[in-house]
């Protein structure tokens, strides 16, 4: 699925934690969307690229809301299960989280993109191991 990007998710920042023996990747960071977000119609798609990458295209009617106002899924695909968190702020900021099981992005430093309906921020960022 290719998505026209509009606009920029400003202030994107990623960190990235990976469990080496035990094939599992963390991201986590925080952004300021240009226009609203609707987790009831707009995909969600999430990239990290390092030697290795990975890449998940979530519908936004999989997101079931969280009871402090996020939003989260949880997307199996074979030997890999995903779950990501978005989670708004009153002052307009998002964060977001992703865990994924069996994958690990095989090198230093990772991209990490995330595409919320027709708006789009990547940043990279150091791995850290756990």
């Amino acid at each position: 699925m290719h998505v026209p990007i509009d606009a920029w998710l400003h202030k994107f920042y990623a960190e990235a934690i990976i469990g080496q023996e035990i094939d599992y990747t963390v991201v986590v960071g925080r952004f300021s969307p240009a226009t609203s977000i609707d987790l009831t119609s707009q995909y969600v798609i999430l990239s990290v690229t390092g030697a290795d990458s990975f890449r998940l295209s979530v519908p936004g009617w999989t997101f079931t809301e969280t009871g402090l106002g996020g939003y989260v899924a949880t997307i199996e695909r074979g030997v890999s299960k995903t779950d990501i968190l978005l989670q708004p702020f009153s002052c307009g900021d998002w964060a977001y989280s992703a865990s994924i099981e069996g994958f690990v992005p095989g090198s230093t430093s990772v991209t990490v993109s995330l595409t919320i309906g027709s708006q789009a921020g990547s940043a990279t960022a150091e791995v850290h191991e756990f």
